[in-house]
């Protein structure tokens, strides 16, 4: 359960992860704002956004950026998804991420699909398949 973890926003407003129940959520932990494979990645997941919103799926980007390089990514790259910061590795800890890793949880809050050690070409489109597939619409 990721549900009593609050992290900052590119804004640094507090964001309570328990606000997304009733929702599918897409978490993806990526290394480094504006790099080359976090940026492909970031872009791929902001162009598909609508569409995983239309399946009452909220994307977020997780990293240890500051909330001030989080906003400066955001806005060069017209990024339409939440990105969050955490510095202190809390949510990173509590799923075990130690790389690129993505992952999948129902409206009650249960994790029903991770990725690890993720290849960042394609994988929007990857994880908007699986999600589908969860939901039982392809």
């Amino acid at each position: 359960m990721i549900y009593d973890i609050v992290l900052k926003n590119e804004n640094s407003e507090e964001f309570n992860l328990s606000d997304l129940k009733g929702k599918w959520v897409v978490i993806y932990f990526y290394p480094k704002d504006d790099t080359p494979g976090c940026t492909l990645e970031a872009k791929e997941f902001s162009s598909k956004y609508s569409d995983f919103k239309k399946e009452n799926c909220e994307v977020i980007g997780v990293s240890k950026d500051t909330c001030e390089a989080h906003l400066k990514f955001k806005i060069k790259y017209n990024l339409g998804i939440i990105l969050l910061s955490d510095r202190d590795g809390v949510l990173h800890n509590r799923l075990k991420v130690n790389s690129r890793s993505t992952f999948i949880f129902n409206p009650e809050g249960e994790l029903v699909r991770e990725w690890r050690g993720v290849n960042p070409f394609g994988h929007a489109e990857q994880v908007l398949m699986e999600l589908r597939r969860l939901k039982n619409k392809i």
